[in-house]
């Protein structure tokens, strides 16, 4: 399984620490406007089974954003609000009732309602 990290702060360290470490997945790949930070906290560490990268990408490009995350099956975003973003609420790249793992959509009412 390929997962991708949005965003290459403190937050998104840990995150790739926990993936690598879960050892499922084959590739995990830092994406952020600046990828020579994420490269550099790649190569700490030592060549295992999951292979690490560096992408750049501006999430503010919503073609070029959804077109980078169809190439992975996990997303994990935690890439900060640019102090750029308007006040006014975007558009989100993913709508949260689409259903990545049947390539459904569920509608809003039909959310499972299975205790967690």
């Amino acid at each position: 399984m390929k997962a991708l990290v949005l965003g290459c702060g403190e937050m998104s360290q840990e995150a790739i620490r926990d993936l690598v470490g879960h050892g499922m997945f084959t590739h995990v790949v830092a994406a952020c406007r600046h990828p020579a930070a994420a490269e550099a906290f790649l190569s700490s560490f030592p060549d295992g089974a999951t292979r690490l990268s560096a992408r750049q990408i501006d999430v503010q490009d919503h073609e070029a954003l959804v077109r980078l995350m169809r190439e992975f099956d996990v997303v994990c975003n935690l890439a900060g609000m640019p102090y750029r973003w308007p006040a006014r609420r975007s558009r989100p790249v993913v709508p949260w009732w689409t259903c990545r793992t049947t390539g459904r959509r569920r509608s809003r009412s039909s959310r499972s309602t299975t205790k967690r």
